[in-house]
């Protein structure tokens, strides 16, 4: 019984490719068969074609199971050679960022801030990593996953550009890089969520719309204020701007809501506009 089953998986797994993943896996296969035909034998089964029929019945479409199998062991071998290819990528760019800081530094005898050399860079390919992260969960329309590589792109950037502002260029109030940084962050969430038709858009749009207008309004401030001019008042109006407009947002989607369940007959059921049935 034994080599019957040898026989039939030799010419099965000939279909495939000879991997030594595939020849373990025939190897278990064999163990399994053997097993449930001497469980068969134990229940009283005597007949030698009726076991073998039924053991190999019960495989179900062993053809398709090794298809399956096969291409589950290739994607799971593309998976590794990609993992171990940016590995390697990585840290062959972690060490030319070294090699780069320490040419510049006993060359040119400057240390600070050329060490900004691997820090910005490893903050570029964070936030490359990260758009790129975003892009593929967009893809795979996971979208609350998305928006938060998205904000962590965002951050990196902020983060690489303050430093280059303040370290390199030594430019005065280079810290309100994080207020325009919470602005974008607010903004592109905003969009992203309309974009994906999150079921909160309409409740994050105002938040937006006064938080821009705060961060707006503080930058303004400030950034003048260096110049000898002071715009704090009324530059306030602002951010009653932006409280209005969100008030102005919120009764309007109210309104809207109101009207569609107007939209209803006396008998409570929802009437429905040729629209629902040829929109997508």
């Amino acid at each position: 019984m034994e080599e019957r089953f040898k026989s039939y998986l030799e010419a099965k797994f000939r279909q495939i490719a000879p991997t030594k993943a595939a020849m373990e896996y025939r190897k278990s296969l064999l163990i399994k068969l053997t097993d449930r035909a001497q469980e068969l034998r134990i229940k009283g089964m005597t007949d030698d074609e009726l076991i073998y029929g039924t053991v190999i019945t019960e495989l179900g479409d062993f053809d398709a199971t090794l298809r399956d199998y096969e291409s589950r062991t290739l994607k799971r071998d593309v998976n590794v050679r990609i993992a171990t290819f940016c590995a390697t990528l990585s840290a062959l760019y972690l060490v030319a960022l070294v090699a780069i800081y320490l040419i510049v530094g006993f060359v040119a005898r400057i240390w600070h801030p050329t060490w900004l050399i691997i820090v910005g860079g490893i903050l570029v390919a964070l936030t490359a990593l990260s758009l790129a992260a975003c892009a593929a969960l967009g893809r795979r329309r996971k979208f609350v996953a998305m928006r938060a590589s998205m904000a962590a792109a965002e951050i990196l950037l902020g983060v690489t550009v303050f430093l280059f502002l303040q370290l390199v260029g030594g430019i005065r109030g280079s810290y309100m890089t994080f207020l325009v940084m919470t602005a974008v962050i607010f903004v592109a969430d905003t969009a992203a969520a309309f974009a994906s038709g999150s079921r909160f858009r309409w409740a994050e749009l105002p938040v937006s719309i006064e938080a821009v207008s705060v961060m707006l309004y503080v930058t303004l401030g400030i950034g003048l204020s260096y110049n000898g001019i002071s715009i704090w008042h009324p530059a306030w109006i602002i951010c009653l701007t932006g409280i209005v407009a969100a008030f102005v947002q919120i009764m309007a989607v109210i309104a809207k809501r109101a009207r569609e369940r107007k939209r209803e007959d006396l008998d409570g059921h929802t009437v429905i506009d040729e629209e629902y049935w040829t929109k997508w």
